[in-house]
């Protein structure tokens, strides 16, 4: 979009088509027509949807916030914005640290913001029963899914998939965790193949990864060094322009090759 496009500040703009307007600049108020089918289509951060009061049917979609459209697959929108703090949706997959083990059923999850609070039952883990679930202790790192967000609440995370299975969820054992931007983590988990930039990193250093929406990132590699490389490679290029991402991955190439 050019800027004659925005050349009335407060002006919004109706009736867009979401599909159409991937990779344009959207602002706040901006309003989208309600796709073919509806029940597909999953809003993330950014936009919401309104609903008809009188007929409890989907009105339509508009953004919240300013910023890029993207799109995930398969069906999944939400806007880029540069900006560090996380505000929570549901579904979003978070990685958080046990800061309290209480007697009752839940442990407290600090998931690195300082205005949400967030808890995680004990029985939230795949195979879980209240005789035999995970003991985990104050300090382990968790991948979890925000399930609920009631207000004035803790939000509610779980360490299952909604079909029961853990599929990478969980506790997450050694490595090193660290925060990034959350614009950064955002490009991270929607990139497509040809940009992914674990996949580049992977190809130099083996390492497993868990990157939360929250702005967490979980390295994990083959020793304490490639690990915190590979940490220290990341936190780099949150910060960089994605034309110097070339660059920055040829060095780390040298500087693992004298390591290893």
């Amino acid at each position: 979009m050019d800027e004659s496009d925005r050349s009335n500040i407060g002006m919004k703009r109706a009736n867009l088509d979401l599909n159409d307007e991937v990779g344009n600049l959207v602002m706040p108020g901006d309003e989208f027509s309600i796709p073919k089918d509806s029940s597909k289509v999953i809003l993330g951060p950014g936009l919401r949807s309104v609903i008809d009061k009188r007929s409890n049917e989907l009105k339509t979609i508009i953004a919240c916030k300013a910023g890029l459209l993207r799109k995930a697959k398969p069906n999944t929108f939400f806007l880029e914005m540069k900006t560090r703090s996380y505000h929570s949706f549901k579904k979003d997959d978070v990685l958080g640290i046990i800061k309290q083990k209480s007697k009752g059923e839940h442990y407290s999850i600090d998931v690195a913001c300082r205005e949400l609070r967030a808890q995680l039952s004990k029985n939230a883990f795949e195979g879980a029963t209240k005789r035999y679930r995970p003991d985990l202790q104050v300090g382990d790192c968790i991948y979890g899914k925000v399930m609920d967000f009631p207000k004035d609440y803790p939000l509610e995370l779980t360490c299952v998939q909604p079909s029961g299975k853990a599929c990478g969820l969980g506790s997450l054992n050694g490595g090193h965790i660290f925060h990034v931007p959350v614009h950064f983590v955002r490009a991270l988990r929607t990139a497509s193949p040809k940009d992914n930039l674990l996949q580049k990193i992977g190809r130099i250093v083996p390492c497993e990864t868990a990157v939360g929406a929250n702005g967490l990132v979980w390295v994990k590699a083959s020793n304490a060094v490639l690990t915190i490389l590979v940490a220290q490679l990341l936190q780099t290029l949150s910060k960089a322009n994605p034309d110097e991402y070339g660059t920055y991955l040829n060095k780390f190439n040298s500087t693992v090759r004298t390591v290893v």
